[in-house]
């Protein structure tokens, strides 16, 4: 993604939408065969279907004919198709292998959310669907669709993985600055070093875990929660079961034992989410 040179033959007086890291670039789709380009503006982030010539979009639009969305161009027509377009948010997004399925995250709102609750959407064959978002039944209690998890397809594309979370512990917008306590605290009894927790803080807060949405059932499962944090799918997704584990039993013991961690291994279904430990 390149920037587009500076329109100078427009007045002053009109305002013109620069691109840059928020409103996106210009991208350009090159034919190498035929030489053919096409030119989609104010691409914000886009992925390739590794087996057919298509790409999902994000683009920040341009006007009322080109809209902020999530778009779906198809190469061999050279047709841009918006799978859902408006103002609002649009996170993180997948396109299976073979162009026939997609999945983004998206929130058709215009407020600023501290944490967005963003709903997940599975495309298909010309048909979009909202299959989860924070009123799903099997979402635990102030839990939302993680912003920080991409979509994930399995290779047949009949799952879909994605990941939820706790809502975030959020600071007091209310306080004034010289109200803000700034201290950090570490006792002995912490499982972790200080050094490690420092090194492990951005990867706790945007910790998620996975769940599994089925096409054949229409129905979301949940694989990983607290106490089997770590999922490991098999056969690129297409497995009946997967791995989960758990280390932190075992996190203080290895300040001594040393490394690699012990850790708890279980057995999960993924069509039920239902795990056995099979190893301690």
């Amino acid at each position: 993604l390149e920037p587009m040179p500076r329109d100078t033959s427009l007045p002053d007086s009109v305002k013109v939408k620069k691109e840059n890291n928020d409103n996106g670039s210009t991208l350009v789709i090159r034919n190498l065969r035929t030489g053919q380009e096409d030119s989609i503006r104010y691409v914000k982030s886009f992925t390739a279907a590794e087996e057919a010539s298509r790409f999902l979009i994000h683009s920040t639009g341009q006007d009322s004919s080109f809209q902020k969305g999530i778009y779906l161009f198809d190469c061999p027509t050279r047709q841009l198709t918006p799978l859902l377009a408006g103002q609002g948010h649009y996170g993180k997004m997948a396109i299976h292998q073979s162009g026939t399925r997609a999945a983004f995250l998206a929130l058709q709102d215009t407020l600023e959310h501290r944490a967005t609750p963003y709903s997940l959407y599975h495309w298909q064959n010309g048909a979009l669907t909202a299959v989860a978002d924070t009123t799903a039944a099997f979402l635990p209690d102030g839990w939302l669709i993680s912003e920080h998890r991409t979509p994930e397809f399995s290779e047949n594309g009949d799952r879909l993985f994605f990941g939820i979370a706790p809502l975030p512990l959020l600071p007091d917008t209310t306080l004034l600055e010289e109200e803000k306590v700034q201290v950090e605290v570490w006792t002995y009894q912490d499982k972790r070093l200080y050094t490690q927790e420092e090194v492990r803080l951005e990867s706790t807060r945007k910790k998620s875990y996975d769940c599994v949405w089925l096409s054949s059932t229409r129905q979301a499962v949940q694989l990983g929660r607290p106490g089997i944090p770590d999922i490991t799918l098999g056969n690129e997704g297409n497995a009946a079961y997967a791995l989960g584990t758990d280390e932190e039993p075992y996190v203080l013991p290895s300040s001594w034992e040393g490394f690699p961690v012990r850790r708890d291994i279980y057995l999960i279904e993924v069509e039920t989410g239902k795990s056995t430990r099979i190893a301690k």
